[in-house]
């Protein structure tokens, strides 16, 4: 099947330049807890490295600066950077649900006039019962945008009726739903609350993120995850995204195509080709 796969859309990507950006508190307290290499740069050629000759032509940024509302500054660096990389490159950016709506607007509006803003995701501190969600949402509608959403088992019913309620909002419930761990129990609990969200919200979903969860890229560790999120969502409703450089911390790009060669089982190239690229060019308008 890898042989099948004539062009990847990376659905969640992040650079960041630590050196040169006092921006990534939040990559260097998980760094630090973890005692993980994460804080250090990893810029497009970095990320060139990393995917090898798996055929990645375009791809989505997600901003990496939570708690802090240096977003802009992070999507403008990445305009510059995107220019020479040799991808065709749209952002997920960020906003600070602390402020008030005006100013989250006022936020919100400055990303968008950068020209390469897709989306928008709330990585901590967004409340679907808050006054903050409900305007994130009415922008996002008014512009036609994404809400990545930041959802995880104990939340994702909230999230549910917030979505369900919207049917005009554009959503992809990130990380195939931030599962809270890897054993039965926590399993059950997200095969559940990702049924519901499915069944009752027209959202697509990025299977991704599992490495943070299971520690490894590997068949047998993330074979469950993968065939639940293609059961519950579908061919037309998943997007492959990497995670890299996060979950490059479990095994390579090379490692993570193999486990989907493993696992998928379509029905003919469509398909194959929807999850790897279309869905993704659909969903972020690339």
């Amino acid at each position: 099947m890898i042989a099948q796969i004539n062009r990847i859309v990376d659905a969640h990507v992040h650079w960041w330049d630590v050196e040169a950006n006092p921006w990534y508190e939040y990559i260097r307290n998980v760094s630090e807890m973890t005692g993980t290499n994460l804080h250090s740069n990893y810029l497009p050629a970095d990320y060139r490295r990393s995917i090898g000759d798996a055929r990645v032509s375009k791809l989505i940024h997600v901003s990496a600066v939570a708690g802090t509302q240096h977003y802009l500054d992070e999507l403008r660096w990445v305009d510059g950077v995107a220019a020479d990389s040799g991808f065709e490159v749209g952002c997920v950016g960020s906003v600070d649900p602390a402020l008030d709506s005006v100013e989250l607007r006022a936020h919100l509006d400055a990303q968008f006039d950068t020209g390469r803003l897709r989306g928008i995701r709330v990585l901590q501190g967004l409340d679907p019962d808050g006054d903050a969600a409900c305007t994130l949402a009415d922008w996002l509608i008014q512009r036609d945008l994404v809400l990545d959403l930041v959802a995880r088992p104990d939340t994702l019913e909230r999230w549910t009726r917030f979505v369900a309620d919207r049917p005009r909002l554009r959503v992809v419930l990130e990380h195939a739903g931030w599962p809270l761990g890897a054993d039965e129990g926590s399993y059950q609990a997200w095969e559940q609350s990702l049924t519901r969200f499915a069944s009752n919200t027209d959202a697509a979903v990025k299977v991704s993120g599992l490495a943070m969860v299971t520690f490894e890229i590997s068949e047998a560790s993330m074979r469950p995850w993968i065939e639940c999120c293609v059961d519950r969502f579908g061919w037309d409703r998943m997007v492959f995204a990497s995670n890299f450089p996060v979950d490059g911390l479990a095994g390579s790009y090379g490692d993570l195509i193999r486990v989907f060669d493993e696992v998928l089982t379509p029905d003919d190239g469509v398909q194959l080709e929807k999850f790897f690229a279309t869905n993704a060019e659909r969903i972020y308008r690339l």
